[in-house]
């Protein structure tokens, strides 16, 4: 870990350095709290900086990839979430663990929730108001590669790999609904936001986006009808058995909807047909099939709209 000294932001000076892996770091106040890969998080005291020293250390079951702290915890992303307790910094303690399917790539926490970002799934919104149970709360699957986020207000901000940047309202935390989104050059690989800018790293570049119009765009379905085709993130996802899948249709004609498994079989045949311009809604029934990954097209012949779908039993 690097202490870099910015006060003259043009030759930033290199001030203090301590030898350890680095996945993710937040300082607050005279901590810095990191999560240091292969089963550790760790917290440095950093009131010297020249001089950074280790104070406390606690053992995590997998990889530690990224860290975010509010009050007397820290939320330690890998597989899983878990959540230690710093009040007291020399001898930190897991006191909590939500898991879910795939690898939590960032984390971010604003007020009772923690937002993770997991590669293989997407956007996972965990209820973190009892730290000792953390409960999934929503979810919202991205259609890249789900690699950052951070909040600000009723916002998420992802960096979704080849699927660019995407602002979800998360007001509603048990049905997030995306309200704009940016095909970045390349792989979005991770987001900050101050006022209605989104900064994103995106692999070869970094690159600053306007944000204000997505912010201000209505979320309720139910009183807009697209520019474009659109298949809205079902719900629940994850989900047991059933779950609702919706959709917008900017103009009528013949539309298709059906189910793949990952390997490209059809699975089922959801909706076929002539269809009016409008907001529709039905129930997919999964009871016959394994837990996995399965996706949902929605096409017209011209455009096509694809969501993830997980199953768990």
């Amino acid at each position: 870990m690097r202490i870099i000294h910015i006060t003259d932001p043009a030759s930033p000076v290199e001030v203090g350095f301590y030898l350890t892996p680095v996945y993710g770091v937040i300082v607050s106040g005279n901590y810095a709290y990191v999560a240091a890969g292969t089963q550790r998080f760790q917290i440095l005291n950093i009131s010297n900086p020249a001089s950074p020293r280790l104070i406390g250390t606690c053992t995590t079951a997998y990889e530690a990839l990224d860290v975010a702290v509010s009050g007397n915890y820290a939320y330690v992303a890998g597989e899983g979430l878990k959540i230690i307790n710093i009040s007291n910094v020399t001898r930190p303690v897991q006191v909590g663990y939500c898991e879910f399917i795939g690898y939590a790539n960032r984390v971010a926490v604003n007020g009772n929730y923690a937002y993770v970002a997991c590669i293989d799934t997407g956007m996972f919104i965990i209820n973190i108001s009892n730290p000792a149970n953390p409960q999934i709360d929503g979810f919202y699957a991205t259609p890249g590669n789900c690699e950052g986020v951070t909040v600000s207000g009723n916002y998420a901000f992802v960096a979704d790999g080849v699927g660019g940047l995407r602002v979800i309202n998360v007001s509603n935390p048990s049905a997030p609904v995306e309200v704009g989104f940016y095909d970045t050059p390349y792989l979005a690989c991770n987001v900050a936001v101050v006022n209605n800018r989104a900064y994103v790293s995106d692999e070869n570049n970094f690159s600053i986006y306007d944000c204000s119009q997505a912010l201000g765009v209505s979320d309720n379905q139910n009183e807009m009808i697209p520019a474009n085709i659109s298949l809205h993130p079902n719900y629940p996802n994850p989900f047991n058995s059933s779950t609702t899948i919706s959709y917008s249709l900017p103009t009528s004609g013949n539309i298709d909807l059906r189910v793949f498994d990952l390997q490209g079989r059809e699975i089922s045949t959801l909706d076929q047909g002539y269809r009016h311009a409008g907001n529709y809604k039905l129930n997919f029934d999964g009871k016959q099939l394994s837990s996995g990954t399965y996706f949902v097209k929605l096409s017209n012949g011209k455009m096509q709209s694809t969501q993830r779908l997980i199953l768990l039993k």
